[in-house]
């Protein structure tokens, strides 16, 4: 039986649009009472779409997804999931078909890339938890995005054009789009904790001692990755890694972070990829398990 502070609080929007939950109230418990206040109220407000209670249609919004969505599933439901995904930067994985309602490959790979960016378990599978990050304003990631992609696939190869047409592997449905997210996300807490609003991250290409036949902070097409001494499966091949350091002015009064502090936050927030620390830099990526050095 599922159980959340999520279902608790869309059981308190519920009640408090007039339904009746069951007789243990706003438990967090998803039982029969629940389930039947949900079914009334997107029978209501959802389904008909012309109620004029806004507590209603609230209540309802906060439950369209009453049911774990999976591979497979068809439905409005569904169609919602689609919706708020393409608003999350999500809309190359889901490709021409885009909001069908349809729980197709495209849609389960969406669902993966924002479960790694936002540091929640991979699944393939939407739940309440996630649809609650969904609803969230989406973060920002647009100094990612390359316009020779169409604006949808960011940061060329490390080749420059050397060795492939610099977006060999950048693709539509291939870069993911959750390490742009979780990068934000890691930069922001970064802020947040230091009390600060300048730190960025930025790529190891942007660094000094990186010369323009010396990248190698991102994508890597695989000639290049094996002329540079990379990994035979390296992450950066796969559109899915980054090395990052730390930009931010020197200001008195105002503490930088160390390489060591960001390591300590990219491995908090990343549980479920790779975290790795170097000299002057880390590296980050979304492989889907866990992975330290």
């Amino acid at each position: 039986m599922l159980q959340s502070r999520y279902i608790k609080k869309a059981q308190e929007n519920l009640m408090e649009a007039g339904y009746n939950v069951g007789a243990g109230g706003a438990d967090g418990i998803f039982g029969a009472g629940t389930l039947k206040a949900v079914n009334d109220a997107i029978e209501e407000a959802v389904l008909q779409r012309e109620a004029e209670d806004a507590d209603i249609q609230q209540a309802a919004g906060n439950f369209i997804f009453a049911r774990l969505l999976k591979y497979g599933d068809r439905g409005e439901d569904v169609k919602n999931l689609q919706e708020l995904l393409i608003n999350w930067h999500m809309a190359c994985y889901l490709g021409k078909a885009g909001a069908d309602g349809i729980y197709g490959r495209g849609t389960q790979e969406a669902v993966e890339e924002m479960q790694k960016g936002m540091s929640h378990k991979i699944t393939g599978s939407a739940d309440i938890e996630l649809l609650d990050m969904l609803k969230g304003e989406p973060i920002d990631i647009s100094r990612w995005i390359n316009e020779q992609t169409d604006g949808t696939m960011p940061m060329e190869c490390n080749c420059a054009g050397r060795y492939c047409d610099s977006f060999e592997n950048a693709q539509p449905g291939k870069t993911s789009v959750g390490l742009l997210i979780l990068i934000e996300r890691i930069q922001a807490e970064l802020n947040k904790r230091f009390g600060r609003e300048d730190i960025e991250l930025h790529l190891t290409d942007d660094m000094n001692m990186a010369s323009a036949t010396d990248r190698n902070g991102g994508n890597r097409c695989e000639t290049w990755n094996s002329l540079h001494g990379g990994a035979k499966n390296s992450q950066h091949i796969h559109c899915r890694a980054a090395d990052l350091f730390v930009v931010c002015p020197d200001i008195e009064g105002l503490k930088k972070p160390a390489v060591g502090d960001l390591y300590a936050v990219a491995n908090e927030m990343n549980p479920y990829g790779g975290v790795g620390k170097y000299a002057g830099n880390i590296h980050v990526d979304t492989r889907g398990y866990r992975g330290r050095w």
